[in-house]
């Protein structure tokens, strides 16, 4: 159907949701598989590639979505495209525009209308060419107050209106101070841009390093051409801002009014947005805390009284992720080192001890056995002393200095998630505080 006008969802804010969703998709892949082991060995990431790859599916799923949803004039009909359905509205239906910092909400005769947001390429002209074909008056959020439309009729020597010369009075202080605007847009989009990448690839390489996960790797890689894509960003705004500049003074303060500290809606624009990523930041940082404080604080280290021993002739050692397995001859149980212990094990075992001299390791009354398939071996489980005839490589005590130090660092984890959370909901209050003084200033309603 040709349509008389039809809006288009932004490439650039596609873009950044396609990102957004890859990169959460393989960042959880990654941190699943470095965590989980299968059957004791060595994590298998197959199941989180999977995981990654409906990640990917659904965000491009997300994106086309996105990208088909419109919203359209033709004669005296309204069309509406949300996902697969297309919603027709008679145009006369229209009673009222409300508009705000984000966009515009029309409203119908029976209260039920749509949304428009202000980042839909052709919105402006979509409302504007709404508000030709129809009696409904526009009213601003922020001051409920009306704004009659335009009449195209109107002679040229007319008085302008209150709204008319308020939008030309904010065009012009727009103009003026173009250059600033540029630079400070500019400044942010390389900022955030550059925290995310290093946030991106330091957790990569870290995956990389620490648990072998090929996932983090191709992250951080992969990061690295988006960074520079990215980086060409701030060049299109100064070249957006420039065409629009081309345009009067009235069209500039309609679409930049809400940059304009006069205008009401420009503290609640900003601080929306603010609130929103402070919002997550306590989310995820309470989340985290509770997590490493409860298990911190809720462990306690097996008792030497619950210890039993188990003695045999040596026959292997093995690693395991970063655990040292130990194998007993003929013994169907394998026993490990854990990599919280590992650092004080003397590592004299594996020059020291031969296949057939006699071991002697201390595990818990009643182990938690868990299953393997490795060799003979049935299963596996943790020691907390071993030692030969005439040495001891990891003692009891070993086992407790490296539990409060594992311990100590989950604490250290909680402090630290404990502190974002209560920096973010002290910076939310302190937004929240800004928001209301700046909104005492806004004294101009368009």
């Amino acid at each position: 159907m040709d349509y008389d006008l039809k809006t288009t969802a932004s490439k650039f804010y596609k873009a950044v949701v396609n990102f957004g969703f890859a990169v959460f998709g393989a960042m959880t892949s990654a941190g699943a598989a470095a965590l989980i082991a299968v059957d004791g060995e060595k994590a298998n990431n197959l199941p989180f590639l999977i995981v990654a790859a409906c990640f990917g599916a659904f965000s491009l799923l997300f994106v086309f979505l996105i990208y088909a949803q419109f919203e359209a004039v033709k004669g005296n009909r309204i069309y509406i495209r949300r996902f697969a359905r297309i919603r027709e509205i008679p145009i006369d239906e229209v009673r009222s525009i409300d508009s705000h910092s984000n966009g515009y909400v029309v409203v119908c005769r029976n209260g039920i209308g749509f949304t428009v947001d202000k980042r839909t390429v052709g919105a402006d002209d979509l409302i504007g060419l709404i508000r030709e074909r129809t009696a409904a008056k526009i009213y601003s959020v922020s001051c409920n107050a009306p704004v009659e439309p335009k009449n195209n009729s109107a002679r040229d020597d007319e008085p302008q209106s209150d709204e008319i010369i308020a939008l030309e009075e904010i065009g012009r202080e727009f103009r003026e101070n173009s250059d600033a605007f540029k630079r400070k847009q500019a400044t942010e989009v390389v900022l955030v841009t550059s925290i995310a990448f290093l946030a991106i690839i330091s957790i990569g390489l870290l995956l990389f390093f620490l648990a072998e996960s090929l996932i983090g790797l191709v992250s951080a890689i992969l990061s690295v051409p988006l960074f520079f894509a990215f980086l060409s960003v701030p060049a299109r705004i100064k070249g957006n801002i420039d065409k629009d500049l081309e345009h009067d003074d009235e069209w500039l303060g309609n679409k930049y009014k809400y940059q304009n500290p006069k205008v009401k809606g420009h503290s609640r624009g900003k601080f929306l947005p603010r609130c929103i990523m402070l919002s997550i930041l306590c989310a995820c940082s309470l989340c985290i805390g509770a997590i490493t404080g409860g298990v911190s604080f809720s462990q306690k280290p097996v008792e030497e009284s619950d210890l039993k021993l188990v003695s045999g002739q040596f026959e292997y050692v093995r690693t395991v992720s970063d655990d040292y397995a130990i194998g007993l001859k003929g013994d169907p149980v394998e026993y490990r080192i854990g990599s919280v212990e590992e650092p004080r094990f003397n590592k004299d075992f594996f020059k020291e001890v031969k296949p057939g001299d006699v071991l002697e390791v201390f595990i818990e009354m009643d182990p938690n056995l868990i299953s393997i398939k490795y060799k003979e071996r049935t299963s596996w489980t943790y020691v907390y002393t071993v030692k030969s005839e005439f040495e001891t490589y990891f003692s009891y005590d070993d086992y407790v200095l490296a539990f409060e130090e594992n311990r100590n660092n989950g604490i250290i984890g909680f402090a630290v998630s404990s502190s974002i959370f209560a920096v973010s909901a002290i910076g939310m209050f302190a937004c929240y505080l800004v928001y209301k003084k700046e909104e005492k200033f806004e004294t101009v309603c368009v």
